[in-house]
């Protein structure tokens, strides 16, 4: 029969020097599950490496049914290290549970970079519009336009595309090395979005002539006869 509360003595052998007595505490905390994640979590911020990464190797083999258990320490904690050790662990689980968890982490200030990022890794296609949601704030805008490049969505690219117009900071020249970083898959939504009144010409062709140099003349012809703009940058970006 599990007690809980057996459980905080438990977490409490898991720094103790025994390696036995260490792997018999794993062996009966791993019958709680789910019980025994507010306890181990705060273990993540331990002095001690070798306790830290038997708490993870113990909450990875408890898997996704601990996810619940998981986001709800994200929010409980005060803790950096805890709450971006945490989402790390809900990324190694993986699938479609861990997905929706980490979109929802997304709102916890303390681990608000490391989910876009793991998001990013993940691939999510279900996470590029509460990602973008994110851009207001300067500090987050290099690793979101990351993020989306790796996730490789319409919404994704439709974003990175119109952000090349973005006349404040540097967000436009990180948009640029992203596209040209992604390649051939964003010359559709640059060619859309050099359509758009507030476009930033010169970069969007210059973007294409860095993603496409030899194709770029052909791909921006329909675009130079119709809009001046287009036509002196593609001059230009050809000569140089």
């Amino acid at each position: 029969m599990k007690d809980p509360l057996a459980i905080q003595p438990l977490v409490g052998l898991l720094a103790d020097p025994d390696g036995h007595v260490r792997k018999n505490a794993a062996k009966a905390l791993l019958r709680f599950e789910g019980e025994a994640v507010p306890y181990m979590v705060p273990l993540f911020a331990h002095s001690m490496p070798s306790v830290r990464r038997f708490v993870l190797h113990i909450l990875s083999q408890m898997g996704a049914s601990i996810l619940p258990e998981l986001e709800k320490a994200v929010f409980n904690t005060t803790d950096w290290v805890v709450a971006n050790r945490v989402v790390d662990l809900m990324w190694r689980i993986g699938g479609n549970g861990a997905e929706a968890c980490l979109i929802r982490c997304l709102s916890s200030p303390l681990a608000q970079k490391s989910t876009v990022v793991l998001l990013g890794f993940m691939k999510s296609q279900n996470a590029p519009a509460h990602v973008i949601s994110l851009f207001k704030d300067p500090s987050m805008r290099r690793i979101i336009l990351y993020a989306l490049s790796r996730m490789g969505t319409d919404v994704s690219y439709s974003f990175i595309a119109q952000t090349l117009s973005w006349q404040v900071g540097s967000s436009g020249s990180m948009a640029m090395d992203v596209s040209v970083r992604i390649g051939k898959n964003m010359v559709k939504f640059l060619l859309q979005e050099i359509n758009n009144p507030n476009a930033n010409v010169e970069r969007i062709v210059q973007t294409l002539f860095r993603i496409a140099p030899d194709q770029a003349d052909s791909l921006l012809e329909v675009y130079a006869r119709a809009n001046p703009q287009v036509k002196h940058w593609v001059m230009v970006f050809a000569q140089a």
